[in-house]
């Protein structure tokens, strides 16, 4: 027995390092496992965020896109209602604030570098437009219909004591004579005068010629600020071709003449260019130029 109380110590320190061991390995084992499922769920919130993330981009560029479109949609717009103001109205200065407007909504919306540049050099070009003083021809207009009674009209017509008949004393024995006799009168009445066709008698009344004149000058002042040409050009020349031949040549009447003729040179429709390029860029975009 004396072996055994000389080895039992030793035997307990073998089983305590056995126990030990079996012990480490124990949490070692369930250590790595624990790792192992703390992994997994690592792996599994990494695979959840980075599909979020996605969702994420994917929304981000959706509402990108979507918010572009209806920017372009909102350009396209007013381009077509500035080009409608320019060639329909010759309205530059409209058209060129709208095509402003325009530009400034692509740079705040980051559109497309090749719309933006070709917008500006619409701009640019629609910008060098000279425009009619329309205003002072207007004004010009109003102060020639002023003058018009400081103007003097031909003689056209004979004095009522030139005009007048004779007194008709009858000294026909019959209604045959009579007769004879009053249309011999009659016919002195009867002045043959040369005038223009297209002249209405009536214009020889100068109160009525005076108002003819002015309604010509009128009808060019609207024709000027309309935009209608042909009519400004025809009104005029009525008005022109009304002084000369029916008032008398003096120095007003030289001066009312050529300043009409000075207002008949100056276009009131400015030269208008196309101005089109951002539109076509769109068109070229969206194929039919539907944004």
């Amino acid at each position: 027995m004396a072996w055994v109380k000389r080895f039992f110590p030793l035997m307990i320190g073998v089983m305590a390092v056995i126990l030990l061991w079996v012990w480490m390995s124990m949490q070692q084992h369930v250590s790595n496992r624990a790792q192992q499922q703390l992994q997994v769920q690592v792996n599994a919130l990494t695979a959840q965020q980075s599909q979020q993330t996605a969702q994420v981009e994917k929304l981000k560029s959706q509402i990108s896109d979507s918010a572009e479109a209806w920017v372009l949609s909102e350009v396209y717009y007013y381009l077509n209602v500035a080009h409608l103001r320019l060639f329909v109205f010759n309205d530059v200065k409209t058209a060129l604030q709208l095509m402003q407007w325009a530009q400034q909504r692509l740079t705040n919306a980051h559109a497309p570098l090749g719309l933006q540049e070709a917008l500006l050099s619409d701009i640019a070009e629609l910008s060098t437009v000279q425009l009619p003083d329309l205003n002072a021809l207007t004004q010009t207009l109003a102060f020639v219909q002023t003058q018009l009674p400081l103007l003097k009209a031909h003689q056209t017509t004979q004095s009522q004591e030139e005009t007048a008949p004779s007194a008709v004393t009858p000294t026909a024995s019959s209604w045959r004579d009579a007769l004879k006799e009053a249309w011999h009168d009659m016919k002195n009445l009867i002045r043959v005068q040369k005038r223009q066709a297209d002249m209405d008698y009536a214009l020889f009344d100068e109160t009525i010629l005076r108002q003819t004149v002015a309604v010509a000058l009128q009808r060019a002042s609207i024709a000027a600020v309309m935009g209608q040409d042909d009519l400004y050009q025809a009104s005029l020349n009525q008005a022109i071709a009304l002084l000369q031949q029916f008032f008398a040549p003096d120095p007003e009447l030289k001066h009312t003449i050529e300043t009409l003729q000075h207002l008949l040179q100056q276009p009131i429709v400015p030269q208008l260019p196309e101005a089109n390029r951002a539109l076509i860029w769109l068109q070229m975009q969206t194929g039919e130029g539907r944004v």
